[in-house]
């Protein structure tokens, strides 16, 4: 990447070399194993590190103590989900603050969290937003799917791993909270007043394009997404939970999984048949 001598880069994959020419830099940059590649440059960018294992977390920021709050929820949740879905493997993962009007969006080793998240008053949201983020680096970063087909499998499950993040990080009653208020069945019952009682289709599996609006996509692919992972917890138990979603990621690491796989490391674990459960 060749940038005005002045900007820092935020980047997937490892920075090699930064080489300064006259006006310029030119940036050589190497990521292996990786979906897609994305880049922000600033000349406004701060920026602030953290270690988690073998993984160097960054966080570039404009807004300090905001932004090096969200490192912490990062580096935390990092910690978190190597410990129960199975180790990060890229040396570094990285959040920016940028002008990204959605709240946040994932890439492989990189993730965008909007700067209106960075307000004092934004604080459960930056971290709500910034620890889902990071569980994609799991759920379609390292395993892969159909995002446009099933985003549920990617999005329900993300969401669910943003709720053990409430737990191992605060507890129980932290994360029954969540669950109820901004998360699972909270976003889910906010479904009936949006549609003002209406009978609608609450199918998940489905196509992206075949959902009526993206609120409603939102409250069931998010909302009853996770309460699918965490009814299947409630069913089969908190440790055969973590069995299952390490065996999901062990087996489907770089690859495209689909419902199937899911249903395959699910038997391989409890030894039983759970696609009556998920249909």
């Amino acid at each position: 990447i060749r940038s005005p001598k002045d900007y820092k880069i935020a980047c997937t994959g490892n920075v090699l070399s930064v080489e300064e020419k006259g006006d310029v830099k030119i940036w050589d940059i190497e990521a292996f194993a990786v979906r897609d590649f994305a880049f922000v440059a600033s000349d406004r960018f701060m920026v602030h590190t953290k270690k988690v294992g073998k993984t160097t977390v960054y966080s570039y920021y404009f807004t300090p103590k905001a932004g090096r709050r969200a490192l912490k929820y990062a580096a935390d949740a990092i910690g978190i989900y190597n410990k129960r879905f199975g180790k990060y493997p890229y040396s570094q993962f990285t959040l920016v603050e940028a002008d990204f009007y959605i709240g946040g969006m994932e890439y492989p080793n990189l993730v965008l969290i909007d700067t209106s998240l960075y307000l004092d008053d934004s604080d459960d949201l930056l971290e709500i937003v910034t620890v889902h983020e990071t569980a994609h680096q799991w759920w379609y970063g390292v395993v892969g799917n159909n995002q446009i087909e099933e985003a549920w499998l990617d999005e329900g499950l993300t969401e669910y791993s943003t709720l053990l993040y409430f737990k191992h990080r605060y507890g129980e009653k932290k994360m029954d909270k969540m669950k109820e208020t901004r998360m699972g069945e909270g976003k889910y019952n906010a479904l009936s007043v949006y549609t003002q009682g209406k009978d609608i289709d609450e199918t998940i599996a489905r196509p992206v394009y075949r959902f009526p609006d993206w609120i409603i996509y939102d409250f069931l692919v998010y909302g009853k997404g996770a309460m699918i992972f965490d009814s299947l917890s409630a069913e089969v138990g908190e440790k055969e939970m973590y069995s299952i979603l390490s065996q999901y990621y062990e087996d489907n690491m770089f690859k495209n999984a689909t419902l199937e796989d899911l249903l395959v490391a699910c038997e391989k674990v409890t030894g039983e048949d759970y696609s009556v459960f998920f249909n």
